[in-house]
């Protein structure tokens, strides 16, 4: 199993163009890209996006901004597993989102269109990241503070033959505030909150499976497992907990692709740790915009089964998070 270590200086020197590939505690102050490609494949093939999900039982969110660079994209949801059903669900396209180049102190991403606007920021010296979700279907107002929550686990990795992606993800962030869903209004204080930020240089076409969650163990422990299989791999696997951040294997997915609300299988590639997943509703996005192309589906739900922690396992039931089928020609 590999080993965390702290976080270098930076992504790219700047002085050789070295790339600091591997997996760190910590995140990254900047991510600057531009020595690993040159202005026009920056400008196609570079992409950024900044996701929250905030879970409260019986309540999950998530927001997120996407930068494809020649257009921008946002989504935002509320589900409730106690009524297996989506509060709100609400999405739009947009000619420009702005994302910084870090996820720390000055982060900041923001989408704005006619019918959606999202906004995610941490100002310099502050601990909290601000969510704020206008719509007229899904309003949310939300803090999420870093003050006790265990450390980022950053990942750089080769993606492609000269691409690469730099991910940032942290969890267990004590969260405040309130959504609104039609004529329903939900405390969201208490909540656990995460982010998973992700800036690269990236393929024409791009896969993954992804899987979080983020709740109390069987303990009454917070825990927190981000899976992917594809994409950047074992480098961005990882469970959270008080304790700090513990390593995993590559993720393995058993679904149906075409039943995206049929249960899930979630294991790690050494087995160590395994989940079921079962679905309630789903996000999911299709288009077919010619040269560019894509199936997202995320369903969200709960999962079961037990996760490796070092010398010890936990164990989760009835744990909120979302799984993830993505294939974008981009």
């Amino acid at each position: 199993m590999r080993t965390l270590v702290s976080v270098p200086e930076h992504v790219v020197d700047p002085r050789t163009g070295a790339v600091s590939f591997g997996s760190f505690k910590g995140g990254f102050p900047c991510v600057d890209l531009r020595k690993t490609a040159g202005p026009l494949l920056r400008a196609f093939a570079r992409k950024r996006w900044l996701y929250v999900f905030i879970a409260k039982h019986p309540i999950a969110v998530a927001a997120c901004v996407v930068d494809l660079g020649y257009s921008a994209t946002a989504f935002a949801f509320a589900y409730d597993t106690d009524q297996r059903r989506m509060l709100a669900d609400v999405s739009s396209l947009g000619l420009r989102a702005r994302i910084s180049d870090t996820a720390q102190e000055g982060c900041f991403a923001t989408f704005r269109s006619r019918s959606l606007g999202i906004s995610i920021r941490r100002e310099l010296g502050s601990p909290s990241y601000s969510i704020l979700v206008e719509h007229k279907e899904l309003a949310v107002h939300a803090a999420m503070d870093t003050t006790n929550a265990p450390p980022s686990l950053s990942a750089v990795a080769e993606v492609g033959r000269g691409r690469i992606s730099t991910t940032e993800k942290r969890a267990l962030l004590s969260c405040t505030g309130e959504l609104r869903a039609g004529k329903e209004t939900r405390s969201l204080d208490g909540a656990l909150g995460a982010y998973d930020y992700t800036h690269g240089v990236l393929p024409r076409r791009t896969r993954w499976n992804w899987a979080f969650l983020s709740c109390m163990d069987d303990r009454g422990e917070p825990i927190a497992l981000n899976l992917v299989e594809g994409f950047m791999g074992e480098p961005e696997c990882a469970a959270f907990t008080k304790d700090g951040v513990f390593p995993l294997g590559e993720g393995r997915f058993q679904f149906d692709a075409e039943r995206p609300l049929s249960p899930w299988g979630v294991e790690t590639r050494d087995k160590t740790s395994s989940l079921q997943f079962s679905p309630g509703a789903a996000h999911q996005e299709k288009k077919n915009l010619g040269l560019v192309r894509s199936r997202f589906i995320q369903p969200v739900g709960t999962f079961s089964g037990t996760i490796a922690l070092g010398s010890r396992v936990a164990r989760v039931t009835h744990g909120l998070g979302v799984v993830e089928d993505q294939d974008v020609l981009w």
